[in-house]
């Protein structure tokens, strides 16, 4: 197997992780994928059964050897003194046989190159994709979380002046619909709080599909994290590099010399 070109990639975005002792972090849960996906398991098996074309379509230009064995034993009987015999005969042959140009044989061989470098451009179509997946469903777990967080923190807020609604009320300085109107917008929040919990369970059971566990707390953004643009800083470049280096495009050119 093909070491993963891209796990370097999702190393280096875990680097800007805090993770507690007992937290998942974005790393842990890219290899977890790795053994447990099934899309990248199917892209993997499909990667090394084209791996077998090519050692097939290089028997067609060696040569065909052949071997051959015997061992006979005869006994023979005879009525006249001294007829009766017994011998044994063996012998051994060798033979190679080699095409001096085929050229179907040559064409398979070139077509099963070409096969070759497309699964392995598949295999590594898939672990980009499994990569994607895996950050997206994570940062999808991690903003629910910061979502769940900001509606209580809005919660508490609306609970004092809810609370402060009710002693202005007893006391006559606020009418009923001040009380009212608090009490609803508490409720409105109550609501969007476990709104927000649900689209966390969901979210989370989307990682856990991928990871094959149900995760452990995620490991958040560090407070102190620097983003770096990325380099180089022109789009140019970037359109020239997908231009030369994009799976998808390395695979059609492939299809097209086959």
């Amino acid at each position: 197997m093909h070491a993963l070109h891209l796990t370097p990639l999702i190393a280096a975005l875990a680097l800007v992780f805090s993770a507690g002792a007992h937290s998942a972090n974005l790393t842990g849960s890219y290899q977890d994928a790795l053994a447990y996906d099934a899309q990248y398991a199917a892209a993997r098996a499909s990667y090394r059964a084209g791996q077998e074309k090519l050692p097939q379509a290089r028997a067609g230009l060696l040569p065909n050897v052949s071997g051959d064995a015997y061992l006979r034993r005869s006994d023979i009987e005879s009525t006249l003194p001294g007829g009766d015999a017994r011998f044994t005969s063996d012998g051994l042959s060798v033979s190679a046989a080699q095409p001096l140009f085929r050229w179907q044989n040559w064409v398979q061989y070139e077509q099963a190159k070409l096969q070759l470098k497309i699964s392995e451009s598949q295999l590594k179509l898939a672990e980009q994709d499994l990569i994607l997946r895996v950050a997206r469903a994570y940062f999808d777990v991690l903003q629910a979380q910061d979502n769940i967080a900001f509606i209580r923190s809005q919660k508490a807020a609306i609970a004092e002046q809810l609370a402060s609604a009710k002693r202005n009320f007893e006391v006559g300085n606020a009418t009923v619909t001040d009380t009212h109107e608090a009490q609803a917008r508490y409720d409105l929040t109550t609501a969007q709080e476990i709104a927000a919990q649900n689209e966390h369970e969901i979210r989370l059971r989307s990682l856990q599909r991928l990871v094959g566990k149900s995760p452990t707390p995620l490991a958040a953004l560090g407070d102190k994290t620097k983003l770096k643009l990325p380099e180089p800083s022109g789009i140019d470049a970037w359109v020239n590099r997908a231009s030369e280096q994009n799976l998808q495009t390395q695979i059609q050119r492939n299809l097209k010399l086959i």
